[in-house]
């Protein structure tokens, strides 16, 4: 790891420990192991630094696309809503301590922006093709759903693992929000094909009695 990357993790652990306040440059370049003046001379700031430590770990860059198919919206919009939890759930000190900040210090609130953004993004545009697939209901506001389900997926992310007795698992969390939006759309759940029966064949017929 070379210098950069270790000013810039040492600046991430400093951080969710100490949030901004606490996150002195002095503190940074002890836990990286560098002189203070590298810090001032790589970054130029503490607002710098930070705004760089936070860009890529607070999570934005780790939401993956929607698909463009749009044949089962249940199946798609549940595992994608689960790797958001789940690669979200793993930055969730970190949310914490930039939602805390992000009134006073907006640099730092752009990294909760950021995720923001990317998740309703990829929503929008998802709910977009249902929508002219012809498979959701042509009153319903497609922004005020997609936020909705964004503003839920950040806010599970966040409490998770300090209230693990209130929320269930990924998988079942997932399917629960996914039917709430998925009723508000309108949007009929998907049917599984039916089988036709398998009949048994016709018993073989006897010959008459009579000998006809």
């Amino acid at each position: 790891m070379d210098t950069r990357e270790r000013i810039l993790t040492a600046a991430l652990d400093v951080y969710t420990s100490h949030g901004f306040r606490g996150t002195t440059t002095r503190r940074v370049a002890a836990t990286a192991g560098v002189n203070e003046v590298t810090i001032f001379r790589i970054f130029g700031s503490k607002q710098a630094l930070l705004s760089e430590a936070l860009r890529s770990p607070a999570g934005a860059d780790s939401i993956g696309p929607l698909p463009l198919d749009v044949r089962d919206p249940a199946a798609a919009l549940s595992a994608w809503t689960i790797d958001c939890l789940r690669s979200l759930g793993e930055r969730a000190p970190v949310l914490r301590a930039c939602i805390g900040d992000s009134a006073e210090r907006p640099e730092v609130g752009e990294a909760i922006a950021a995720i923001r953004r990317s998740l309703f993004s990829e929503l929008a545009g998802y709910l977009a093709r249902l929508r002219d697939a012809g498979l959701v209901r042509s009153s319903v506001d497609l922004g005020a759903v997609a936020g909705m389900l964004a503003a839920t997926i950040i806010t599970d992310a966040t409490v998770r693992d300090q209230a693990p007795d209130i929320l269930p698992g990924h998988d079942q969390a997932a399917t629960l929000y996914v039917t709430v939006v998925l009723t508000a759309l309108g949007v009929a759940p998907r049917r599984a094909a039916v089988t036709p029966p398998v009949r048994a064949p016709a018993p073989p017929s006897l010959p008459d009695a009579t000998g006809a």
